[in-house]
């Protein structure tokens, strides 16, 4: 697992430094995004006996509809939150704040400030947080099974997006990392996501057949799981041989759906 990671990391890094990776701009939900990134985030903590806040002191998110790269941010706020983890001690804890800087224009400005009760750095390593392989322990890699590129992808990435990143830390006291990063507002989004949002009626799905073709055993389990929960009939299909060969055996139109 740690060499894939470094592998995997390696070539991220590698990617930015020669401006291959592209940006996508596209359409995403922040509310939902950062919720998503927040929940699975507070499983891994728990695991490590560290429990998670969110700062009351937070904004609501009123112009949460905006273009961006969700793959990107997504990697951006697990990278911080996974080094928060990390370095920090069984009991500790980690406190989101998020704040909306304003908007002009068609542009809003957010930041998320992350800050865990976790070791700390020293001053002299504070100076090299963002450079590739920076580890302040000489055994850090056996001892928490870093790469030494996390952070160094994360600056890469938020300069990439036209944003900031700084941070204050403590030796044995913790650190904070302070995200800011404009967006694009989708104008277009508002009244649909809100139609979106409105209570479904998955009543309808009720003894809904579905032909399911998925190679990935763990995520066949989850969508099997919660379209069973609404009541739909599943059939598995574990590669698109399996599905093509399913629904020709079928009778027409014995299949609601195909996913």
């Amino acid at each position: 697992d740690h060499l894939l990671a470094l592998i995997n990391d390696i070539l991220e890094m590698s990617q930015l430094e020669s401006g291959e990776i592209v940006l996508a701009r596209e359409p995403l939900d922040l509310e939902t995004l950062t919720s998503d990134v927040f929940t699975i985030i507070e499983q891994r903590a728990a695991e490590s006996g560290i429990t998670m806040v969110r700062d009351e002191r937070s904004d609501p998110m009123e112009l949460p509809y905006v273009y961006g790269s969700p793959l990107h941010l997504r990697q951006i706020l697990l990278n911080i939150y996974t080094n928060c983890i990390k370095y920090n001690r069984v009991g500790g804890r980690i406190t989101t704040r998020f704040q909306c800087l304003g908007r002009k224009n068609q542009v809003v400005t957010y930041r998320w400030t992350i800050s865990d009760t976790g070791i700390g750095m020293s001053e002299e390593f504070q100076k090299h947080l963002f450079e590739p392989f920076a580890q302040e322990l000489l055994d850090a890699r056996s001892t928490y099974g870093g790469t030494g590129l996390g952070m160094a992808i994360t600056k890469s990435l938020v300069d990439r997006m036209g944003g900031t990143i700084t941070f204050r830390s403590e030796k044995d006291v913790g650190t904070a990392y302070t995200i800011t990063l404009p967006f694009d507002i989708d104008p277009s989004a508002a009244p649909a996501a809100a139609e979106q949002h409105k209570e479904a009626d998955l009543s309808v799905l009720q003894g809904a057949k579905v032909l399911l073709a998925e190679d990935n055993a763990l995520n066949i389990e989850i969508a099997e799981f919660f379209l069973q929960e609404v009541g739909v009939r599943v059939t598995r299909a574990v590669d698109g041989r399996q599905a093509v060969e399913a629904f020709a055996a079928s009778p027409e139109g014995f299949y609601d759906a195909i996913l």
